[in-house]
């Protein structure tokens, strides 16, 4: 059900009327600051225009009645950033709010608008203690189940009375209803009894999320969480585009979502080498929202994905492609002076397919939005769970110098192709970097050579020497994203087996010992430093002898 703005502030333009206290420089600066005001005054303090989802390329380019029953389904269960909707199907968001029980109701007190009652709450104490007057109520048994606009406007925390106002209506009444027809459906407060659940501020968390998210994030991740806020196109690397609910730098399998403890790392530590900063700062009742709203955006987006993906069918895509490429061939005819007929019209084609959805959407596309909501709740409850999340099976192997030379010879071999990448001494620089990679899609080539990752950004290899891991530097970090690779890169998963675990660690110790390396390492380094060490270690460095430099495939980018 939708719910309204927590924060009026969310909304208000930014840096109206303010300018002249924030000028306390001389000279110069005082000349640019009057030269700002005259420009303001002359222009006007114009609102932030309004903040609107953005559909998927995928969606636009269905059929007309197919796009409109996705965005139609995105509105009824997710709703707009000015207009979030609760939909119950997503136990797996925390979106806030307090359970309670009607005591008893103050008949006397109440009327037709307004219900006065004495409530019983669950154990949502900090909620309770922070119940704020405006606050949305869902009915969820008696009379007004399912209605919707019902608020707070009283709380007595010591005698636990809560006034409602009762301007709700019935929330099962389709979009196009009238507004006769939904005023008809509302209920008076003497229909409300002891024992009716309800939810107050319901939504909240969310709600609060998507304030936080709109002042620190959207300028960078966008409203949509696509990665294309207004700040985006100057940064290098993009920022993350959540909507394939594909996180890079998570504690869980290579086939995980992200957890709420992922995201909280981030929020604190950053992401170094990016524009990502650290939020260690931010009050904790705002990051845990905002993790919510993210989570909750990531969602969103991966429900249109897999939607729009199951009815490629019904896209436009090869017809337009088909036509603008006979389009094109019309015009270079003409250009030429020779006589050409212009491309057929794809307007019966496009009908066609609209009527193929039409039947579709009567049989099939309910089942299709049903199990989408199924497969998303099972994935993302399922990255919470301890058997999701990589624990490494032993402890780390001893940081020394036989632990490092056993890693650094599996950097350099063939069983991991490490150096394919990152390169022979760890700069990043490694041949794969330079060749032209074939793009997911199967349209060719990247028109760049280079590592690209699942959003087609551009991704040189980590240069090792930097000391800077994206991911996180402890131990266990480098353990995970050898383990399970780096979601949404080139960068593939070692654990379970190509490696063991004291094999992983061997690794880790070695690429954590790189930045500290002068020289870096060479190729042709690796026979004579087994001679270095003393007998006992040698035997098990043999294993993992590097093979000759002729019989490499650096073909396939590894580490």
């Amino acid at each position: 059900m939708p719910f309204a703005s927590l924060a009026k502030t969310a909304d208000q333009p930014v840096g109206c009327g303010t300018l002249q206290d924030s000028w306390h420089l001389a000279g110069l600066l005082r000349s640019l600051a009057c030269g700002a005001m005259l420009l303001l005054a002359a222009a006007g303090c114009s609102p932030n225009p309004a903040v609107e989802f953005t559909p998927r390329t995928s969606t636009t380019l269905l059929a007309p009645n197919a796009r409109q029953a996705v965005e139609h389904t995105l509105l009824t269960h997710f709703g707009t950033p000015d207009n979030l909707v609760v939909w119950d199907r997503l136990n797996v968001i925390d979106f806030g709010g307090a359970k309670a029980t009607v005591e008893s109701l103050d008949a006397k007190a109440s009327s037709s608008a307004k219900a006065v009652m004495v409530v019983t709450f669950g154990n949502q104490s900090d909620v309770v203690k922070n119940l704020r007057v405006g606050a949305p109520v869902r009915w969820i048994s008696g009379a007004r189940e399912g209605f919707q606009g019902d608020r707070v406007t009283a709380f007595d925390a010591a005698t636990r009375q809560v006034s409602i106002a009762l301007e709700g209506k019935a929330g099962s009444a389709p979009a196009e209803e009238s507004q006769e027809e939904s005023s008809s459906s509302s209920k008076p407060a003497g229909e409300i009894a002891a024992g009716d659940a309800l939810v107050i501020d319901d939504g909240g968390l969310l709600a609060q999320g998507r304030v936080v998210y709109q002042r620190n994030c959207m300028h960078c991740h966008g409203s949509t969480g696509d990665g294309k806020g207004p700040t985006a196109k100057y940064m290098q690397p993009p920022p993350r585009d959540y909507r394939d609910g594909i996180f890079k730098f998570t504690s869980t399998q290579a086939s995980e979502r992200v957890t709420r403890d992922d995201l909280m790392r981030i929020l604190d530590d950053g992401i170094p080498g990016t524009y990502m900063p650290s939020f260690l700062l931010m009050d904790p009742t705002e990051k845990k929202a905002v993790i919510e709203y993210v989570r909750w955006l990531s969602i969103r987006g991966e429900m249109e994905k897999r939607i729009t993906d199951d009815l490629g069918d019904f896209s436009t895509k090869d017809l337009k492609a088909e036509y603008a490429q006979g389009e094109a061939a019309y015009q270079a005819a003409l250009n030429k002076g020779e006589k050409a007929e212009p491309p057929a019209p794809i307007t019966p084609a496009v009908d066609a397919l609209q009527k193929d959805f039409a039947e579709f959407f009567e049989t099939d596309y309910q089942g299709v939005v049903e199990d989408t909501a199924d497969f998303l709740v099972s994935a993302w409850e399922r990255a919470e769970t301890p058997e999701s999340v990589i624990t490494p099976a032993k402890a780390r192997v001893p940081d020394d110098a036989a632990s490092r030379e056993r890693g650094r010879l599996l950097y350099l071999s063939d069983k991991t192709k490490c150096y394919t990448c990152h390169g022979a001494q760890g700069r990043g620089d490694g041949p794969a970097n330079f060749e032209y990679w074939k793009m997911p899609s199967g349209d060719g080539n990247y028109p760049r050579p280079g590592l690209h990752d699942l959003w087609g950004n551009l991704l040189p290899a980590r240069d090792l020497t930097r000391g800077i891991y994206r991911g996180g530097r402890r131990p266990v970090d480098l353990y995970r994203r050898l383990y399970a690779g780096i979601k949404g890169t080139p960068m593939p998963a070692f654990g379970g087996v190509t490696l063991t675990d004291d094999e992983i660690w061997d690794l880790v110790n070695f690429v954590l010992s790189v930045e500290f390396t002068a020289n870096g390492t060479s190729l042709s380094d690796a026979e004579s430093s087994i001679k270095k060490l003393p007998a006992t270690d040698k035997a098990q460095v043999q294993e993992t002898k590097i093979e000759k430099t002729s019989s490499a495939d650096p073909a396939t980018p590894a580490s």
